[in-house]
């Protein structure tokens, strides 16, 4: 008897040995191997959640940056702080700009005060925070003199913005603002001093962004400017505890403003508490019926603990389709072990699955961008064999077509981005009239027209010709008359302008709203198409600054303007 009991014991100890600790190292290996998932998953989520607030940050302060760009290149108020600073009607100009400044200032919620300072340092206002509208409240205040302030922002012409601070106090309420400013741009004379313009806007509008990036209700986000001011929530500063908050950071370099996530710790501690918790109930559990279940349950205990380290050391050397596979007799907890395993295995297979799939859609992309290439050199070799093939018969015509489409290829293939020339230009759109005239049996006649002051310009390539051809395959077909393509090219307010004019059949109205609203979903056709990709590119090329005007009538010809800045001049 004693024999059995110390067998039963010596087993039982081996049992605990050899099962339940490993188990015990296993559950807390796991859940460390979770934690830190987790953690490094909390990261990158939150990491992806602050940039996106500062994107949404730069979006939401371009439309404000809107409103005053209305404002410093409005003619009437640089007229108007001209009047004012010279005493000319001197009240009824005030009364007109800040009825121009209230008008703008409905059109986003959270400014506060629109302000505008004269060189001779008058201040016409709109502030809402003050029960006199036409005075400053936030002024007065402000950390920096006028004269400190007027200095800064006429430096330059950037927009300046200035981190929060206290504005007023009206209606019971504590009013926090930031600022942008901006000098007054008089186009007529840039250099001329014609005062600033500041808008300022309710922290309000800071703290909305950054509640709408929280994870969970006690997690916490806020904003801070490069000397440690906060610019948001500065009168509802929750205690922040340390201990069970993690604290992640990103810079915003061009504001100087570092945005701050506080992530609260304590529900995923809880969580894992739970887990730990149920994991040692689970091997108290065992160890209380170890002695009864020894003999049984040892041969079962060690296939199962050998199943799941198997399982973990695949899973550790990527393979994610692993599952941790247990007979029917394993023991229940070990059970649930492997299936919380699995589960998780699964879940980062899956995740791993989707970033697979995502990689082989760019490089299944990518195949296709190489595979459209046409090989340069095949293509010009293959045209000079056919150019030497036509002159040994004496198609001279056909030759010259030849050497035109060659140059054309290759003028249109080498850098297709790259800035050129407009003699260079307009050198290849002759030769692609040529050609288009040697395939239509010369059906239309073609007058390009250059001012000598445009020699030099500088223009990106292949901007004109999805115009031209339009004229010649939609405009010239089935009319009645002689086709006169005509090409125009001169200076205007510092642009060069290009006109493509013809007197062919006309565009249909909806596509020439299209073209006038810059739309780039053109639908049609592949030359459609090409105008399509000329209004995106001029839009990636030069913004705002250029345009696109179609001017065309039914049955009476179509004439297209292109606008486009030139700020150099190719030597």
């Amino acid at each position: 008897m004693m024999t059995n009991k110390s067998i039963r014991s010596y087993l039982i100890l081996i049992f605990i040995i050899t099962s339940l600790i490993p188990i015990l190292i296993l559950g807390i290996f796991s859940f460390g191997n979770i934690f830190q998932m987790l953690n490094n998953n909390s990261k990158t989520l939150i990491d992806n959640n602050l940039e996106r607030l500062d994107s949404n940050l730069h979006i939401s302060l371009d439309a404000y940056n809107d409103v005053m760009y209305q404002i410093y290149t409005d003619d009437s108020i640089v007229s108007g702080v001209e009047k004012i600073d010279a005493g000319i009607d001197e009240a009824l100009t005030i009364n007109q700009m800040r009825r121009f400044l209230n008008s703008l200032m409905n059109s986003k919620s959270y400014i506060r005060a629109i302000t505008v300072i004269t060189p001779g340092e008058n201040v016409i206002t709109y502030d809402q925070m003050s029960p006199r509208l036409a005075i400053s409240a936030w002024l007065p205040n402000f950390d920096m003199s006028q004269d400190e302030l007027y200095a800064d922002v006429i430096s330059d012409s950037k927009t300046h913005t200035y981190s929060t601070q206290f504005a007023t106090s009206f209606a019971n309420d504590d009013y926090y603002t930031f600022q942008i400013a901006h000098r007054i741009v008089n186009y007529r004379n840039i250099s001329k001093d014609c005062g600033i313009v500041i808008l300022s806007i309710d922290e309000k509008f800071l703290e909305e962004l950054c509640s709408s990036q929280k994870n969970s209700e006690n997690d916490f986000t806020y904003i801070e400017d490069k000397e440690g001011r906060r610019l948001c929530f500065i009168t509802k500063n929750p205690v922040i505890n340390r201990r069970n908050s993690k604290v992640y950071t990103y810079t915003d370099d061009e504001l100087g403003w570092t945005f701050y996530y506080v992530r609260d710790m304590s529900e995923l501690g809880k969580a894992l508490r739970r887990q730990m918790w149920i994991m040692f109930m689970l091997v108290l559990f065992v160890c209380s019926f170890a002695a009864l279940f020894t003999l049984n349950l040892t041969g079962n205990l060690a296939t199962a603990i050998t199943s799941i380290v198997k399982a973990m050391q695949e899973a550790e050397k990527g393979n994610l389709k692993i599952r941790a596979e247990l007979e029917s007799t394993a023991p229940a907890d070990i059970k649930i072990l492997a299936t919380g395993f699995n589960n998780m295995v699964a879940e980062l297979n899956c995740t791993r699955e989707r970033e697979v799939i995502a990689n082989e859609k760019q490089k299944e992309a990518e195949i296709r961008a190489l595979e459209a290439q046409i090989n340069p050199h095949f293509l010009y070799n293959t045209l000079d064999s056919i150019n030497w093939l036509a002159i040994d018969r004496d198609e001279y015509d056909i030759s010259n077509a030849i050497n035109s489409l060659a140059a054309i290829l290759r003028y249109a293939i080498t850098d297709s981005n790259k800035e050129v020339p407009i003699e260079k230009e307009i050198e290849w759109l002759k030769k692609y009239v040529f050609l288009q005239q040697f395939r239509t049996k010369n059906s239309f006649d073609c007058r390009i027209d250059i001012k000598p002051e445009v020699n030099g310009v500088s223009i990106h390539k292949l901007l004109i010709q999805p115009f031209v051809e339009n004229s010649i395959i939609h405009g010239f077909e089935n009319i009645d008359r002689k086709a006169m393509l005509t090409i125009e090219m001169h200076t205007e307010d510092e642009k060069l302008v290009i006109k493509v004019i013809d007197n062919g059949s006309g565009m249909p109205e909806e596509l020439v709203n299209a073209i006038n609203e810059g739309s780039e979903e053109i639908t049609g056709d592949r030359t459609h198409i090409g105008m399509s990709n000329v209004i995106t590119r001029m839009r990636i090329y030069y913004g705002s600054e250029a345009s696109i005007t179609a001017i065309a009538a039914e049955g009476e010809g179509t004439e297209i303007v292109l606008k486009i800045p030139f700020l150099r001049k190719v030597d």
